[in-house]
């Protein structure tokens, strides 16, 4: 009876561990593109594993929230800058990052390389998410408004720089180099590992809060703008004034003007004679 009880469990058990499954995901491409591909994905289980595989240049794979998509959240998975891979190196040399979803709710994703600059990763659209659309989620929270976010902080972080200061684990040494037909119990390595039940999911909570802030950005970021634009105009306007009054003041020639020739004689007095001898002699 033990036995047979044995054998259930552990036929139990390699069900159970077969029914997760594994994902695959590029971070960028050969050409060194700023792009997750696929950039999302839906359906993923608890305890299936997302592997993403790194491609020429330099990317991160990163944990924000969705009202900050270009920020790290505070707690998060963050693989750091890994190795650069060249272009055409070989794949079997590529270094590869697992991470295994705990619970069923959404996991936003972005690329940090070039933060707070006009080439910025993230403001180029290179963000990625587990289950954007799960339910219960929201009615706005959906994959295509956290791409809009996405371009939104980026902008506001290259006029205003970095605003908030927040901190992520890093899991820049604990990335695997296994293959995407891992076994999906492999679970994080190193200290990554124990942020994973409290972090996969995380910042479902305050991102409210967060969406309020970055809505509220939003117009002074556009007000900045319209009112560079206004003092852009203005400046025009003074100077087409300034052009015109110059015009108006410059004298105005009588387009009947004649100018007055030269004598071309001299008229002497009555009785006067004109001649080449000198006026006056001088005693030798």
């Amino acid at each position: 009876m033990i036995q047979l009880f044995r054998t259930l469990l552990s036929l139990g058990l390699l069900a159970s561990a077969s029914a997760c499954k594994t994902w695959s995901v590029n971070v960028g491409n050969e050409t060194g593109a700023a792009l997750f591909d696929p950039i999302s994905l839906s359906g993923v289980a608890s305890g299936d594993v997302v592997t993403f595989h790194f491609n020429p240049k330099n990317h991160t794979v990163t944990q924000s929230s969705f009202a900050q998509p270009c920020r790290p959240l505070p707690g998060g998975f963050d693989t750091g800058f890994n190795n650069p891979v060249s272009i055409g190196a070989p794949l079997s040399g590529r270094p590869t990052f697992n991470f295994t979803v705990n619970g069923t709710g959404p996991v936003w994703v972005y690329c940090r390389q070039a933060q707070f600059t006009n080439v910025s990763h993230c403001g180029q659209d290179m963000v990625f998410a587990i289950n954007p659309d799960a339910p219960n989620t929201g009615m706005n929270r959906t994959l295509d408004t956290f791409r809009k976010n996405a371009l939104v902080e980026a902008f506001a972080d290259l006029l205003f720089g970095n605003i908030t200061t927040t901190t992520s684990t890093s899991a820049s040494h604990t990335y695997a180099t296994a293959s995407a037909s891992e076994s999906c119990s492999t679970p994080y390595a190193g200290s990554l590992a124990a942020a994973v039940g409290t972090t996969s999911n995380g910042g479902s909570d305050s991102d409210a809060a967060l969406l309020n802030k970055v809505n509220s950005l939003a117009p002074v970021v556009f007000g900045l703008l319209g009112g560079i634009l206004v003092v852009m105009l203005a400046i025009l306007g003074v100077g087409i004034a300034m052009c015109v009054k110059r015009g108006a003041t410059v004298r105005q020639v009588n387009p009947n003007y004649v100018p007055v020739r030269r004598h071309e004689h001299v008229s002497f007095p009555e009785g006067g004679q004109y001649t080449d001898a000198p006026a006056f002699k001088y005693d030798a």
